[in-house]
């Protein structure tokens, strides 16, 4: 599940209009992006992100983080098992529980994805931006990075 943060200054109308003009932005963004990539997104490749940037998780671990239910989650990973996507073993502090891990051929079938996105995004900026607003993107995705920092 998201950590909300506190929001410690109310913005005002100007901000408040620029935040949902970027929402709107970076989500269709995202959408476009893996509608031509060929990599929509789904439960199981946000699974596998989640296991690589987190480490092993328990499926009720896994759930909390994806806000959803253990029940679907637990298919989830079925699934990914099934497909040699992710391995489970004994958790070492409860024996009772599992802990999912990425395997190496997630891990490959992940990154595969990754480029995939790149590959198109790149080739949408040599064909529709020139070098100034190329620059200007760059400077703003430093300033996204710095505020999904924060």
């Amino acid at each position: 599940m998201m950590r909300k943060t506190p929001i410690k200054a109310q913005p005002d109308d100007n901000l408040m209009e620029l935040a949902e003009s970027l929402r709107r932005a970076v989500g269709g963004f995202v959408r476009k992006t893996r509608a031509e990539a060929g990599t929509p997104s789904s439960a199981r490749n946000e699974t596998l992100a989640l296991l690589e940037y987190c480490g092993p998780m328990t499926t009720t671990d896994l759930a909390r983080h994806r806000g959803v239910k253990h029940q679907s989650m637990r298919l989830v990973i079925a699934e990914l098992e099934k497909e040699a996507l992710v391995t489970r073993s004994p958790s070492p502090g409860d024996g009772r529980s599992q802990l999912n891990m990425i395997s190496a051929t997630g891990c490959k079938i992940l990154e595969q994805s990754r480029s995939a996105r790149s590959a198109w995004i790149a080739g949408a900026l040599a064909c529709q931006l020139n070098h100034r607003e190329q620059q200007v993107l760059s400077e703003a995705a430093a300033l996204l990075e710095r505020l999904t920092q924060s």
